[in-house]
Order: C-alpha cells, then structure tokens, then sequence
C-alpha cells in the first residue's frame, strides 16, 4: 500500500497533541489553518490537551469529519478505501 504523504507540523505547546494532528490532516488536503485557531475551535485545555471527541467540532459543510474506535486493520481499510484519497 502507498503510503500518504501529509506534511509534518510541530506542536505549538504541550497538550496540542490534536491540533497538530488535525493541521496535518487539513494541510494534506490543501486546507491550511494553523494548530492556535484549531486548538480554539476545539477547545484546548491549556497544559492538558482536547479529548478526542471534540474533533467532531470541525464539522462544517466543506468538512466531513468521522471519529469512531477502530484497530489497526480497520485503520488500513480505511486508508485503501476512497474515504483518505485526495480529490483529483
């Protein structure tokens, strides 16, 4: 399988774990928004982070968002299906 190629970010500070994830992801895609108006939109916790389920947060009409509890195989399918592939 290919493997993807998403850009590497940094995290800001301690407890960004998520919103550097999610700025790698939307940059993947070509979606440039920066980790600091993520991490408010998610609404860090300052030094302690942002459950997971707030991810669902960024749902919006031009963003399909999908959180739900998986292991490494469903994570591959998941990567092989059309659902992780960049419009052409």
């Amino acid at each position: 399988m290919p493997s993807l190629i998403v850009p590497h970010r940094r995290q800001l500070d301690f407890g960004y774990c998520l919103p550097v994830c999610v700025e790698m992801v939307l940059a993947y895609y070509g979606i440039n928004r920066g980790q600091a108006e993520i991490a408010t939109n998610l609404g860090l916790i300052e030094g302690v982070g942002v459950p997971a389920s707030r991810v669902l947060r960024l749902i919006s009409p031009d963003l399909h968002v999908t959180r739900r509890m998986g292991n490494l195989p469903d994570l591959l399918s998941s990567m092989e299906s059309s659902v992780f592939r960049k419009p052409s």
